[in-house]
């Protein structure tokens, strides 16, 4: 009977606020319907296209107490209550049907999000995660505190071959419209690569995500990853041997000892060459 309503639902082309359509027929279903939704207005739909969609109902993972809800509605013997939930739906999703038509676009999940902007390997990726922060995002990064430091930042990244493998995104608690997300991931660059040491773990982002964008931002990086004696301090080691005049000028000393770079167009374009001169003689190091 659940297959049956939403059924009924997707062919009467509304689209469902998501967290009540979730409750009805399980994670997933308010995606499914806009991709329904979409395919129809552009005549897509084929015939072929239906039979090769999953189907739909309770999600075999739903919550117990949701199941008990969509499964007392349609067998339970509440024909009222279900004929009323059915126009409920209905008329919300005539609103957001019409919206969609307007040419808006429904919001991706919160770890779908993350995950984006996470995965920077590219200066088109790094737009794009940049554009994923909000006007005035909460920004706590070792590097960078509001949204141009982290622009420039992505530029470092992208400058000494950053990769952040193994992303593995929760979500940790929803309050209201916000989502809160925890991130691991592993990380590795040129210099490790090279090195033949790495991935390091222990990496984390935590973000505040609402309204498809990125509110807030903690990053932290694994202190006991063994990374600093690894890769850093035999990178930066190469830096003050062979071009020691230019180390003040990509890297900033902080009281605690602590070393950021200085995330400057003429500091990255010195650590993109001199990354790839670390590469090249490590790599030619090793050649018999």
């Amino acid at each position: 009977m659940t297959m049956d309503l939403e059924t009924r639902v997707r062919r009467a082309n509304p689209l469902v606020h998501s967290e009540q359509l979730e409750q009805l027929f399980g994670d997933g279903a308010s995606a499914r319907l806009l991709d329904d939704v979409r395919m129809r207005r552009e005549g897509r739909m084929t015939e072929a296209t239906r039979k090769d969609q999953p189907t739909t109902g309770i999600a075999p993972n739903a919550e117990p107490a949701r199941q008990w809800r969509v499964t007392r509605l349609a067998h339970r013997g509440h024909p009222g209550v279900a004929i009323a939930a059915f126009f409920v739906v209905v008329a919300i999703g005539v609103g957001l049907f019409a919206a969609l038509n307007a040419g808006e676009q429904a919001p991706a999940a919160p770890v779908e999000i993350a995950e984006t902007f996470i995965d920077v390997r590219s200066p088109t990726d790094a737009a794009t995660a940049v554009a994923l922060l909000a006007p005035g995002a909460v920004i706590e990064h070792g590097i960078a505190g509001d949204v141009e430091g982290y622009e420039a930042t992505l530029d470092w990244s992208l400058a000494i071959g950053d990769r952040r493998l193994a992303i593995d995104c929760t979500e940790a608690v929803f309050t209201g419209a916000s989502a809160a997300i925890t991130c691991a991931y592993d990380y590795s660059n040129a210099w490790s690569q090279a090195l033949g040491v790495g991935p390091f773990s222990g990496n984390t982002f935590d973000f505040v995500i609402a309204d498809g964008q990125i509110l807030e931002l903690r990053h932290t990086v694994g202190i006991l990853n063994d990374y600093s004696p690894q890769v850093w301090e035999v990178f930066t080691g190469w830096l003050t041997s062979n071009h020691l005049s230019d180390r003040l000028t990509m890297i900033r000393t902080v009281s605690d000892g602590t070393q950021f770079p200085i995330p400057t167009p003429e500091s990255i374009a010195l650590w993109d060459q001199y990354t790839q001169e670390f590469v090249a003689e490590i790599e030619s190091s090793r050649t018999p």
